[in-house]
């Protein structure tokens, strides 16, 4: 969605030109950033929202058709290197892993067109890795490769697999509205903007969370007047 649409509908809802309602570029953008993070939060899942017994929010990442289309921009599929003690750095803006595959080839040295079978990555939390991996029985191979995540990367047994394909949910592009100076004014400057990511569809959704960060900061009567007035509407 257009960083500027956004922008002309909050200032519609705040009635700003005769309200008289005033808040610098820089609250803007705080707020559109701000907004932006909750937004994925929400579609993601909140921990807060998890019970004993039912560790789901109730809005997670692939609890419905709709979140999984909401948060469908942020998916990415990388192929990343894993290097011989079975170390795979992960990518800077990773947030949550949707699947993780090892692409175990055969007949490569024998045959024109080798044999490419994906395997999918067990993974295996910190308290078991030891047990897993020294194990007789379902000690890990290349047909059944496990891992663990560390702190910003992940470890692999066997530590032969060289590569491996990681799907993942990345952090959002923070939105900005840039300006220029024109006659004194801060004029909508498309060249220094960053739009907003999310689909056209949750374009009342992000612009509701703007308006709640710009009422609680600048604490004025009139935008919170105006926030109520919009919450009211069900919106």
């Amino acid at each position: 969605m257009n960083v500027n649409q956004v922008k002309i509908f909050i200032d519609f809802i705040a009635n700003k030109e005769q309200s008289g309602t005033a808040y610098s570029i820089t609250q803007l953008n705080n707020a559109f950033q701000a907004a932006n993070i909750d937004l994925f939060k929400l579609r993601y899942g909140l921990p807060e929202d998890y019970v004993q017994g039912m560790p789901l929010s109730k809005m997670a990442y692939e609890n419905t058709q709709k979140i999984k289309d909401d948060l469908r921009v942020f998916k990415e599929k990388v192929t990343i290197a894993v290097d011989q003690y079975g170390i795979m750095i992960l990518p800077t803006n990773y947030v949550h892993k949707t699947g993780i595959e090892y692409l175990k080839i055969t007949n490569q040295e024998d045959c024109d067109t080798p044999d490419v079978s994906p395997k999918e990555v067990e993974i295996i939390d910190d308290d078991k890795w030891s047990e897993r991996v020294g194990s007789t029985i379902k000690k890990p191979t290349l047909n059944f490769p496990v891992c663990n995540f560390m702190k910003d990367s992940i470890r692999f047994e066997p530590k032969n697999l060289k590569s491996v394909d990681l799907s993942y949910l990345r952090t959002p592009v923070m939105p900005v509205w840039g300006y220029t100076f024109v006659d004194g004014v801060e004029t909508y400057n498309p060249a220094t903007s960053i739009d907003i990511e999310w689909n056209e569809i949750l374009f009342t959704d992000f612009a509701k969370l703007v308006l709640n960060y710009l009422s609680i900061n600048l604490k004025d009567a009139e935008l919170n007047k105006s926030m109520a007035e919009y919450k009211s509407l069900g919106v």
